[in-house]
């Protein structure tokens, strides 16, 4: 998408929202939703999907929940006025949106012919990522120092990696090493009861499916509608899974996992309740948080300034050697002291990007964090298209490397510490991957020039 479009389109909806805050929050809701449909064949839509899952979770399910929930009396409801809401919460979408485009960028738009080249070329490579991948994730699971139990982790993605460059070129010739990557990777998920990892792996892997085989809109729609269904199922499912299996006797697999499902199925009016969608509802709305944010911080008025960013840039940058006080992933202090809420031991929740600029400078905090958070992923989507000068599969370090910052419900300093410590660890690999495409490179350009 040009810049310039993305311009108009931004004074558009601004108009509209002068007019009608919820009409033009829906409007930016329906365009998203098309606007990624419609990429899915003619672009690896991951910046698309980023935007979708952002305003998902916060325009889509709070206008859902004040629609349809009792938003003040709920637990996760939300705690200020819709039209309080959704005065910060649509701005900090469109600037968010506009910084995910700022840098332009034409990764997202891959030669297939010549990643068909360069794969076939250095298939053996892909195999190797496969295969060492799945072993460092076995080693992850030990109990390491936290710092290199972190990079063993990453390491172990590029698993995916391979599995992912290996459907690219045939996937009919590889489908044994990726059909062991998708059995451990969701018999992992059933045995450990989380489920939140393989579900985002298998969006990133249908992304690149449109892509490649550009799919018709029967099935494009049809893909859509199971998708649905399915994270509705799980998000159903999930919690009876892991109190059966955590704190009760059944033993976890997907025996057990299987069993919970079909109860939940058999029971269509429960499971189509409208109890159970308000909670599925729930499940994908960080509105609730940012809503209860801001009602904490105009009630106290305790804003941070600097304080809670340059916690955050200390948790991102610096080895716990070096800074062994700093904040920790999961760490619940910030949640509890700024959102309104409390939470203990075996919980775990982010306040979000948004919720942390308004903790910071209030209204215009959370307007230009949307914006540099916005740049930031654009910042490392061009470094990616860097890489991919180098190697069309390096773009697909671009997957773990976001993984965690694709997520709007993740704490600020585990995104910004992961998508900095992995973009190191991978712009690494370039340069020691770098020499073995050489080779790959030298024969595309010369199939380029004949043609």
């Amino acid at each position: 998408m040009k810049l310039l479009n993305t311009k108009y389109l931004i004074l558009l909806f601004i108009v509209l929202f002068f007019f009608s805050p919820t009409f033009a929050s829906c409007c930016f809701v329906a365009y998203v939703f098309l606007d990624f449909y419609f990429k899915l064949n003619t672009t690896i839509a991951f910046r698309e999907f980023l935007v979708l899952i952002y305003t998902i979770n916060y325009l889509l399910s709070p206008i859902l929940t004040y629609t349809y929930g009792d938003s003040q009396a709920m637990t996760y409801g939300m705690k200020i006025t819709k039209e309080e809401y959704l005065d910060i919460a649509f701005p900090c979408l469109i600037i968010f949106y506009f910084g995910i485009f700022m840098i332009k960028t034409d990764i997202f738009n891959i030669n297939i012919k010549n990643i068909k080249i360069s794969g076939l070329l250095n298939e053996t490579i892909l195999k190797q990522w496969v295969i060492y991948g799945i072993v460092l994730s076995f080693i992850s699971k030990f109990k390491l120092p936290t710092e290199i139990n972190f990079f063993v982790y990453l390491l172990s993605t590029i698993r995916f990696i391979g599995a992912f460059g290996l459907i690219m070129i045939n996937f009919t010739k590889f489908k044994t090493y990726i059909s062991v990557v998708l059995f451990y990777e969701i018999s992992n998920s059933v045995i450990a009861g989380l489920f939140h990892d393989v579900a985002m792996w298998l969006i990133f892997l249908t992304l690149i499916i449109f892509f490649i085989y550009k799919l018709n809109n029967f099935i494009k729609i049809s893909i859509f509608t199971i998708g649905i269904l399915s994270l509705f199922l799980l998000q159903s499912t999930k919690g009876d899974y892991r109190e059966a299996t955590w704190r009760g006797t059944e033993e976890a697999g997907f025996s057990s996992f299987t069993n919970v499902a079909s109860s939940k199925l058999d029971d269509k009016e429960g499971f189509f309740s409208q109890d159970n969608l308000i909670n599925s509802i729930t499940r994908v709305n960080q509105g609730w948080i940012f809503a209860s944010t801001i009602n904490q911080m105009n009630s106290n008025s305790n804003f941070q300034g600097f304080t809670l960013i340059l916690q955050y840039i200390e948790a991102g940058v610096l080895p716990r050697f070096l800074s062994p006080n700093k904040l920790k992933a999961g760490d619940k202090k910030i949640f509890n002291d700024y959102s309104g809420h409390f939470i203990g031991e075996g919980t775990s929740m982010g306040l979000g990007i948004f919720a942390d600029g308004y903790v910071s400078f209030g209204y215009w905090g959370a307007i230009f964090f949307a914006l540099g958070y916005g740049l930031l992923y654009s910042l490392v989507f061009y470094i990616a298209g860097i890489w991919s000068k180098t190697s069309p599969f390096f773009f697909l370090f671009l997957l773990p490397i976001l993984f965690y910052a694709v997520r709007p419900d993740c704490e600020t300093q585990t995104s910004l510490g992961h998508l900095i410590k992995s973009t190191l660890v991978f712009a690494i690999l370039v340069q020691y991957y770098k020499g073995y495409f050489k080779k790959a490179n030298r024969t595309i350009n010369l199939l380029n020039l004949k043609t």
